[in-house]
């Protein structure tokens, strides 16, 4: 019979100044077993609905985001409360009239500047996600699909 995993609360890792301030461990351990617990009851996703003008998403809530682009859009992902290494998944989708354009806020891409999603109407952009605690770098996984 396989054991079961153990988890040992001494053995938590923090930036050694939640340990300090009750507000700022509350803060951590909210994030973190968040992120546990969405680990361990698998895979989640957070529609965001549509974005015009502007949207901050806050990607270490789920393992995928899906946000439509209804208008050219500066996305913001928010980086506070979150770890060097935190990972997820984005989705855009295009609207019915396609071609929006989004700005990017704390994100940049493999090479320098986020490759552009698709801007074929009602087609979708799938991007890789990784913290590297400056900003999210962001990585084309799929693009012009359906």
């Amino acid at each position: 019979m396989a054991s079961q995993p153990q988890f040992n609360i001494a053995s938590l890792r923090t930036d050694g100044e939640a340990a300090k301030d009750p507000a700022k461990l509350i803060a951590w351990l909210n994030v973190h077993f968040l992120r546990l617990s969405n680990v361990l009851k698998g895979p989640n996703l957070i529609s965001e609905g549509e974005a015009t003008a502007t949207k901050t998403l806050k990607l270490w809530l789920a393992d995928l985001t899906k946000l439509t682009l209804a208008g050219n859009t500066a996305i913001t992902l928010h980086k506070a409360d979150t770890r060097a290494g935190a990972w997820a998944t984005l989705e855009l989708t295009q609207d019915a009239t396609g071609g929006r354009i989004p700005t990017w806020v704390n994100a940049t891409g493999t090479g320098g500047a986020v490759t552009a999603p698709t801007a074929t109407a009602n087609k979708k952009t799938l991007y890789f996600c990784v913290y590297n605690g400056t900003n999210w770098v962001l990585s084309v996984l799929a693009s012009n699909y359906t």
